[in-house]
């Protein structure tokens, strides 16, 4: 225990030292702004096509990323609703005998297109949908970490050999961040981990683990308490040379403000430091924008509400700067996710235009900005207004209209996802002025007209 207090002074220490100095960025990068990785969702991964993989994997190669990271193989329902597991690979664990099991074998698919396409794969395990209000308070955690011990001595069984070159590493899933749950049972969770490493070593030592947890601004004890918790976390793993820890920047899903980027990347790049293991730091950038409805409680307990209704993908002005201020920190960059944000087959080629053009430029990013709307119009409609104009120009594209009412905020109108140069609003009064901006995916607006 005077061990584990003593890293903690220090480490407090030489945050506030940091503090002092205004949480400046070091001008030496450790790695460039750019992403070399992405996550894949099982679920949606266990419905494409041979053809379909073929093709994201044609986009990753195309964008310089080297690696994927399979989000979950086996996933059990919360136990309020039975606590069934889902599975997306082949398992004849005893455990798995009444799962769900998805058509296609997720980890064989995504371990045969990463080879033909010279992708390293990270192999996940198992996660539990109760881990998000029980952490590691319960037995649940703790049993859910042997079962993922079982599933990594079967899966390194039955794929590894077929795929040595391709089989880079292994995904602890629990995605473990600073709310007050977590700070609690910090040693539980290390201890269920400790289990994990342990198998894997036996297995083959020379696999890292890496694990993606996340800073949240809500229902956590701050920063000196945050910090507390990730020293105690380093000193309680038995992390091995070479494991990597890649936090969730949390931009995109609402839980970390951009403005704190710099703070929190201080904050963990001093608590691995404590670590008896040369543990790697990589960073998890997201590329998406959650959307969190107006409610009395968000941004107290939750994100802030947000302007898009739906999640979007992020203009680039904003992950171009959460990559950059990782660079100065984080030895590599993944993203969440390329695959289902920024590749043509879900998103607009224009995204991806964009990030090569910002790639073959030596990371800068376009700054042509798209014209300016022709011919909005508006009229009155049964109970409200409608708003109608012209497609503005892009040497990209446009991803998004903004409208506003009166010069406060009224709506977004998102091309990407089919939207059109229309928008109806009920209870609007004909007689506002309103204002359309178009955005492209760089984050370029165009002129504002009104009407």
């Amino acid at each position: 225990m005077f061990i584990l207090l003593k890293k903690i002074v220090a480490t407090l220490l030489a945050f506030v030292m940091a503090l002092l100095s205004g949480f400046a960025v070091p001008e030496e990068k450790k790695c460039d702004p750019a992403f070399t990785g992405s996550f894949v969702q099982s679920w949606a991964s266990s419905y494409w096509s041979d053809d379909q993989w073929e093709s994201e994997m044609e986009y990753m190669k195309d964008c310089g990323l080297e690696y994927l990271v399979v989000q979950d193989l086996a996933t059990k329902g919360a136990n309020a609703d039975g606590g069934k597991w889902t599975l997306y690979y082949d398992s004849s664990l005893p455990e798995f005998e009444n799962a769900d099991r998805s058509e296609n074998d997720v980890l064989e698919k995504a371990l045969y297109h990463c080879k033909k396409a010279g992708i390293k794969v990270f192999v996940p395990l198992a996660m539990f949908d109760d881990f998000w209000t029980e952490t590691a308070l319960t037995n649940q955690y703790a049993e859910v970490c042997k079962v993922s011990e079982k599933m990594a001595e079967e899966i390194y069984a039955n794929y590894y050999e077929g795929y040595e070159d391709t089989f880079f590493g292994w995904y602890f899933v629990p995605e473990i961040n600073n709310n007050i749950l977590n700070v609690i049972g910090v040693k539980r969770l290390a201890d269920g981990l400790n289990g994990i490493l342990g198998k894997l070593t036996e297995l083959d030592g020379s696999l890292p683990l890496l694990l993606s947890p996340f800073y949240t601004n809500y229902l956590s004890g701050g920063t000196a308490i945050t910090l507390a918790q990730l020293v105690s976390f380093f000193h309680y793993t038995e992390f091995r040379d070479g494991d990597i820890y890649c936090p969730q920047d949390a931009v995109g899903a609402g839980w970390t403000n951009v403005d704190d980027l710099k703070k929190i990347w201080t904050l963990y790049s001093e608590a691995i430091k404590t670590s008896d293991a040369d543990v790697k730091l990589w960073a998890n950038v997201e590329c998406f924008t959650s959307a969190t409805a107006d409610t009395l409680t968000d941004g107290i307990t939750g994100p802030s509400a947000t302007e898009n209704t739906v999640s979007v993908p992020a203009t680039f002005d904003r992950l171009v700067y959460q990559m950059t201020v990782a660079s100065a920190y984080a030895e590599n960059i993944i993203t969440f996710s390329f695959n289902h944000y920024y590749s043509p087959k879900f998103a607009s080629s224009m995204f991806m235009e964009t990030y090569k053009d910002y790639l073959d430029k030596g990371f800068v990013l376009e700054e042509e900005c798209p014209s300016a709307v022709t011919g909005l119009e508006k009229e009155s409609v049964e109970n409200g207004i409608k708003l109608s104009w012209n497609e503005s120009q892009d040497n990209f594209g446009v991803a998004y209209y903004r409208i506003e009412k009166d010069g406060r905020f009224l709506a977004r109108v998102e091309t990407y996802a089919g939207g059109e140069t229309v928008y109806e609003a009920e209870g609007a009064d004909v007689s506002s002025v309103y204002t359309v901006t178009a955005f492209d995916a760089a984050g370029n607006a165009s002129e504002s007209v009104s009407v």
